[in-house]
């Protein structure tokens, strides 16, 4: 973000995205999305109730993986997902991501 930012574009210019509201809130993240890009209104829905696309090992978007085809683990947020870490595994994690994620949030207001 900082390079962007060095261009010349502001927060104002620049949307971002989770991987888990796309996951989630399919529809009303696209769009928020589409809004941001001034672009007509789309009932997104049906396009999202259909699945997923570039997942499960098929690459591209011509192809759709339906959301049983996918499983219900990739419904899960990553929150929700346990992970056999030990107390003081998870707080070195936590301790190392720290700094950037205070970058990013200071970048991203």
């Amino acid at each position: 973000l900082e390079w962007w930012y060095a261009a010349g574009f502001t927060t104002n210019d620049i949307h971002l995205v989770c991987s888990e509201d796309l996951r989630l809130r399919g529809a009303k993240t696209m769009d928020n999305v589409t809004r941001f890009l001034g672009l007509e209104p789309f009932d997104y829905t049906d396009v999202v109730n259909e699945g997923m696309y570039n997942v499960a090992g098929h690459k591209g978007y011509d192809k759709v993986t339906s959301w049983e085809e996918v499983g219900e683990e990739v419904k899960q947020t990553s929150s929700t997902i346990a992970y056999p870490l030990s107390d003081k595994l998870k707080q070195e994690l936590l301790e190392f991501v720290k700094p950037f994620n205070e970058r990013l949030f200071k970048l991203t207001g």
